[in-house]
């Protein structure tokens, strides 16, 4: 992904009930003998994240809304410290291993999975070797019979233009992609074939963008 994205207006369904570690002990559970508990010392949404230890392969398996649509699902997450990782959105019966989106601030990086003709049930994070680290900002999302597919932005009932569907931070939330800063993401040079020479009338570097919530939305201002 270059350094210029652009936010395309999509109706997006995040299924997981806890997504941020904002409530403790609702919504997760230990995976394959691991200890997965809410923690405040760093987080990439809101006040929490989920601290994982694995002394082997082990992790955090995540409470979502089923999804038995078909077609493409898409799970995301903000990551930091994990050394090798497998994702599933099935509870474990189906396994992937998440290509990263880009590295953002404070050691975090944002990844992504894509998966076709699967179910959405549990999201499961898993480390693929003993370590100690930390996840933020999940999400499930049935796409259906969607043929672009890009990146999506981050969505729970906290966010602007989003709304939880029950109880705040233990239910699905969604956007109807009525939002402009709201929805698929777009690299304008590696997806629309843009050629980006520079910025006019602007001092410093304003290319790079180290949060998915400051990419231009489509039709707005383009700085960058």
């Amino acid at each position: 992904m270059s350094d210029w994205q652009i936010v395309i207006p999509y109706p997006i369904i995040n299924r997981v009930s806890n997504p941020s570690a904002e409530l403790d002990a609702v919504g997760f559970s230990d995976y394959g003998g691991a200890s997965a508990t809410q923690s405040a010392t760093t987080q990439a949404i809101g006040a929490y994240a989920y601290k994982i230890v694995a002394a082997a392969i082990g992790g955090i398996e995540l409470e979502a809304v089923d999804y038995t649509g078909g077609g493409v699902v898409v799970l995301q997450a903000y990551v930091r410290d994990a050394p090798g990782m497998l994702w599933s959105p099935d509870g474990g019966m189906t396994w992937g291993t998440p290509t990263l989106i880009m590295r953002l601030d404070d050691d975090w990086d944002w990844y992504w999975l894509v998966l076709r003709d699967v179910q959405i049930t549990d999201v499961v994070i898993t480390a693929t070797e003993a370590a100690t680290f930390y996840v933020d900002g999940v999400m499930a999302v049935g796409l259906g019979a969607a043929e672009a597919i890009g990146p999506l932005t981050y969505v729970d009932g906290d966010q602007d233009g989003c709304v939880w569907r029950g109880r705040p931070h233990y239910s699905r939330s969604q956007t109807l992609g009525l939002v402009r800063t709201v929805g698929m993401i777009y690299d304008l040079q590696d997806d629309l074939y843009f050629q980006v020479g520079g910025v006019i009338g602007r001092s410093g570097d304003y290319r790079r963008q180290d949060r998915p919530a400051a990419l231009c939305a489509h039709g707005g201002d383009f700085g960058g």
